[in-house]
């Protein structure tokens, strides 16, 4: 199965340092394989990081898809992106 990464977070002292890209990076080296990353699509901090480090890790788009998010129909459906690290 896919390795799932479902929260993440950088403090807001050390952001657009790259602190947040090293990290995936170090991440993705050290567990190859399949990877789903997921986040709200409404959090737009979050849709850009992700969106920008998971190609320039990987060297390729993800694919790209919404799913609901299990028992709270009443929330937007999460963004998840899907890759071979």
């Amino acid at each position: 199965p896919p390795r799932i990464l479902g929260e993440f977070f950088v403090a807001r002292s050390v952001r657009r340092r790259g602190v947040g890209q090293a990290a995936v990076a170090e991440l993705l080296r050290r567990h190859p394989g399949e990877w789903e990353i997921a986040f709200q699509g409404e959090n737009r901090g979050a849709a850009r990081f992700w969106r920008y480090v998971v190609p320039e890790v990987i060297g390729t788009d993800p694919a790209e898809g919404r799913r609901p998010v299990p028992g709270k129909p009443h929330l937007p459906p999460d963004v998840w992106l899907t890759f071979r690290a």
